[in-house]
């Protein structure tokens, strides 16, 4: 709402996309990845919206946005670690101040199965 800030918290955090990977052997069992992609995240929240008459209103306020992002990833064999620039701007959909959700830095440990 433009008018007024919520003290919200994030009960759901979806995404869909589309990835593009490079994958090298960088040396034995040591492979380097980079990675980019395109996609749609949306966030849904704890506050609940009014109902209508008809009862046919979303029951919870959420946002959704395009993303893009990028990233890469280092790994001796099956287990390694990665860091992913994403892209989400929140504030098109106009429910949220211009500078939400915008850019995030995601770092953390993967594992991969194959």
């Amino acid at each position: 709402d433009k008018d007024y800030i919520y003290d919200a918290k994030t009960d759901l955090l979806a995404d869909i996309s589309l990835r593009f990977r490079y994958e090298q052997e960088a040396a034995k069992n040591v492979y380097w990845t980079t990675y980019a992609g395109t996609g749609f995240s949306g966030i849904q929240t704890n506050l609940e919206k009014s109902y209508d008459e008809d009862g046919n209103a979303d029951r919870w306020y959420s946002i959704s946005s395009f993303s893009l992002f990028g990233g890469v990833k280092l790994r001796y064999k099956k287990v390694g670690c990665f860091l992913e620039y994403r892209y989400s701007p929140y504030s098109i959909a106009n429910k949220v101040r211009k500078s939400f959700g915008n850019s995030i830095i995601n770092t953390g440990i993967c594992v991969t199965f194959k």
